[in-house]
């Protein structure tokens, strides 16, 4: 026994968990000045990620309540914008454009990978991300996922519906200033026979609120996921939409786990950016294979 040597290993995860129960105690104790000072501190003096900083903040704003209504609502703004997910803010939040600004796909995508230690953990949330962009799926999850399956592949991603309650679904945002827009009817029956009048209105409203925000001579492939490619006769489409059904839909899954499975048989930092580039191609994952090779023209109903 005497010769045993204690190997102690300090722990990141029990100093933050230390730090912030420091923190509650001090709003149990109702002394919110020094929380919010705590609080500041840590989140200053720590690499969260995105969405890792947004909830720290967000706790921040709860503890700025009680000393400064105005500046917690202020504060959660500053949550909500690193992380949709969160409250939102008592005031409307104004809308935030997306822009590709001194940005490079591939380090996108290769900063997107990093957040994984291992390839079983990659490859169990890209899994999970595939499963969930499946029609039928909660409408929530499936946009969720469409979020994160834009990510992955190195584009900026948004949520405009559900960040501020107006516009599509979802925003990819490219390389020069190319964008896709999507509008989600994954919940809609299978057996479905046709797109209605109220659903394209729906999607003319939100092609209306891009060309508002974004301009009309900025390229944007708008797509409706649907199982249906058929437009109801009384409906029409304002805009130039493409029909993305099932098929289309497991063909866009199947090239996103190729191209995983693919990296995963090198060391990322081997991966040259052309490689990258070129598995991308391959697997048609470049912005306009969208429009030619995972989307459809829809079809006009006829008269009955």
């Amino acid at each position: 026994m005497n010769s045993i040597v204690n190997d102690f290993e300090t722990s990141a995860i029990y100093e933050n968990l230390a730090i912030e129960s420091n923190i509650e105690n001090m709003v149990s104790n109702q002394d919110y000045i020094k929380a919010c000072d705590a609080m500041q501190k840590y989140i200053d003096n720590s690499n969260f990620h995105t969405l890792e900083k947004g909830w720290y903040l967000q706790q921040l704003a709860r503890y700025k309540y009680y000393v400064n209504t105005e500046q917690s609502n202020q504060l959660q703004k500053s949550a909500f914008k690193y992380n949709s997910q969160l409250l939102k803010p008592r005031d409307n939040i104004s809308y935030s454009k997306i822009r590709y600004i001194d940005a490079n796909r591939i380090l996108n995508i290769r900063n997107y990978l990093k957040q994984y230690p291992n390839c079983e953990e990659l490859t169990l949330t890209i899994d999970n991300m595939m499963n969930d962009l499946s029609f039928g799926m909660e409408s929530d999850k499936f946009e969720q996922a469409m979020q994160s399956a834009g990510q992955l592949l190195g584009f900026i991603s948004q949520r405009p519906d559900k960040e501020i309650g107006k516009g599509p679904d979802n925003i990819w945002c490219g390389p020069h200033g190319k964008y896709l827009l999507f509008e989600c009817k994954n919940q809609v029956e299978s057996t479905r026979k046709e797109i209605s009048k109220s659903e394209a209105g729906q999607m003319n409203n939100h092609c209306a609120w891009f060309d508002k925000e974004y301009g009309t001579d900025v390229w944007c492939g708008r797509f409706m996921i649907i199982p249906t490619k058929y437009l109801a006769y009384q409906g029409d489409f304002t805009h130039d939409v493409r029909i993305i059904r099932k098929n289309m839909l497991r063909k866009i899954k199947f090239n996103i786990q190729k191209f995983i499975q693919e990296i995963r048989l090198y060391d990322l930092e081997d991966i040259t950016d052309t490689k990258m580039q070129e598995m991308l191609s391959e697997k048609q994952l470049d912005m306009e294979n969208f429009m030619d090779n995972y989307s459809e023209s829809y079809c006009q109903n006829k008269r009955k």
